[in-house]
């Protein structure tokens, strides 16, 4: 069952959480609270692999998982994994990839915490076409929240991060709803540049 509310998250909030959490992209810090990156850059072959996990090849998704799951910041997280929000609900889910990490060790569970209810172009997409990347506010207008059980700590892994809004508006709609549980992303893979 799907929760009927809408993400509402002001931007107070949001200008608070981009002045106390910096991004950091390249850096080898986290740019998020509890960020943890794959492969990097984000190759034709990493995106393929990323898009075969996606589509349900086993072997795509155990490898992407397998490796995520072995960062050391990774090892011992108990919480609930949650694919990103996907681009629009037509696209295919992470969820496959969440469950594997459960399986490697990571979690407790997985479940699809996002609805997008208005698509947006993918950022990959935009990029190639010289557009304007989408604001952490136009993502978190276009989402819902899945009811979800209780939870005391969350980790939202995404596929490949352009420039970080897709994550910093999915932490924000989570923590609309649970203000206290520490929410950490990570990422198959990124982009050498934001």
């Amino acid at each position: 069952a799907e929760d009927p509310g809408e993400a509402v998250v002001s931007r107070d909030t949001l200008v608070h959480d981009a002045k106390t959490r910096p991004l950091h992209v390249d850096a080898g810090v986290p740019y998020l609270p509890g960020f943890w990156r794959g492969f990097s850059p984000a190759t034709d072959e990493i995106r393929t692999l990323v898009l075969d996990a996606k589509n349900g090849d086993s072997t795509a998704i155990l490898r992407l998982a397998g490796h995520l799951a072995k960062h050391p910041g990774l090892v011992g997280f108990r919480g609930l994994v949650v694919p990103a929000p996907r681009s629009s609900q037509e696209h295919p889910s992470l969820l496959p990839v969440a469950g594997a990490l459960v399986a490697f060790g990571v979690g407790g569970g997985a479940l699809e915490a996002f609805v997008r209810v208005l698509p947006l172009t993918s950022s990959r997409t935009i990029r190639r076409e010289g557009g304007q990347l989408p604001t952490i506010e136009a993502h978190v207008r276009t989402l819902k929240l899945r009811a979800l059980p209780p939870v005391r700590r969350i980790l939202v892994v995404d596929d490949v991060v352009t420039d970080g809004t897709t994550l910093w508006a999915a932490r924000a709609v989570l923590r609309q709803r649970y203000p206290s549980a520490p929410i950490w992303t990570a990422a198959l893979a990124w982009t050498a540049k934001p």
